[in-house]
């Protein structure tokens, strides 16, 4: 089973495909998953890994908030999992800034229809790849920068 991470914008999202990151639509059998996200454009995002597993994340009832002890990260394939979140971070960043706002949801695959444990805010400046991770379940919104 594997972990499944939407984004949802305002604006377009181009198609990416690359050793870093894929980005695109959402299969047919997983549609479910845009009725907890209230922007119009979705896509799912694949890490290094192909499906999302490859982005940092934990199973938790409520926010928590990053900790350097949370992640044990296997030196042979640490540069290329945090280049991989570098990579959605600049991408969702950019967005936001566009966008002044974007939406992302973490769902393990076969739970999309399953609604968010709660909702998360964030600002674009939160998205650093040194502490970002997802919290399975919640909705993340993050917003642009007022200014």
């Amino acid at each position: 089973m594997c972990l499944m991470l939407y984004l949802a914008t305002t604006g377009d999202q181009p198609y990416v495909e690359s050793d870093l990151l894929n980005v695109e639509d959402v299969e047919p059998k997983r549609l479910a998953v845009r009725r907890w996200l209230t922007l119009p454009v979705v896509r799912f995002v694949g890490a290094h890994t192909g499906c999302s597993c490859g982005f940092r994340s934990i199973t938790a009832t409520e926010p928590v908030e990053y900790d350097e002890r949370m992640f044990y990260e296997d030196e042979r394939t640490a540069a290329t999992a945090r280049a991989s979140l570098a990579a959605l971070l600049a991408m969702a960043r950019s967005f936001a800034e566009r966008d002044g706002e974007i939406e992302l949801l973490a769902v393990w695959d076969g739970d999309e229809a399953e609604p968010p444990l709660g909702t998360i805010d964030k600002g674009v400046e939160e998205l650093r790849p040194d502490t970002w991770f997802f919290i399975e379940r919640f909705l993340y919104r993050v917003t642009a920068a007022v200014g």
